[in-house]
């Protein structure tokens, strides 16, 4: 059975729970997560010169604030296993490109908000509010119709390419997609 929305382009069959399948793009498991409040650099960094790898990684990106996750040690193969077999997908510029434009968008929407902050009048606010989810809409569309189409080999982008369709398809997210005010 093909879903409602046809332009996500997945098959009803290949749906299934995305809060039981999808923790993480950086974590196989939930408990590997367990550390994610690190914010200090680890003292071994700087003797290891990992700090200069790390801020060169990093450098432009700033607003993502990365480098904890860095600090976050990984205990296991299986988890390191799991990164590297997603950093081995964004390889493919297939692959990575949608991924980098979705970061563009996230990053346009987040100027939009920072306009509403900025700005004293309502309705003026009110646009730019709806421009953000506007464009926030769209970028998550973009990315699942664009990963749907891809045979990732890795588990943490399978799973996060299922769990996007899944949030892309559903009711919530299409009403709020559907309910812009002016034609685009």
């Amino acid at each position: 059975m093909v879903r409602a929305d046809s332009s996500i382009g997945r098959s009803e069959s290949r749906r299934h729970s995305p809060l039981t399948t999808f923790h993480s793009i950086l974590f196989d498991r939930l408990d590997d997560s367990r550390d994610t409040d690190v914010r200090d650099e680890p003292p071994s960094f700087a003797d290891l010169n990992l700090d200069q790898v790390l801020e060169s990684m990093t450098a432009g990106r700033e607003e993502y604030d990365l480098k904890p996750f860095f600090y976050i040690p990984l205990r296991d193969v299986t988890a390191v296993r799991y990164r590297h077999e997603i950093l081995r997908d964004l390889e493919n510029t297939g692959v990575a490109e949608p991924i980098r434009a979705f970061a563009e968008q996230m990053g346009r929407m987040r100027e939009f908000l920072a306009m509403v902050d900025k700005l004293r009048y309502r309705y003026q606010k009110e646009r730019w509010f709806l421009d953000s989810v506007d464009v926030y809409c769209r970028a998550v569309r973009t990315l699942a119709n664009e990963l749907a189409g891809l045979e990732a080999a890795s588990r943490g982008l399978r799973a996060f390419r299922d769990y996007l369709e899944n949030f892309a398809a559903s009711a919530g997210f299409r009403r709020k997609g559907s309910s812009m005010p002016w034609p685009r």
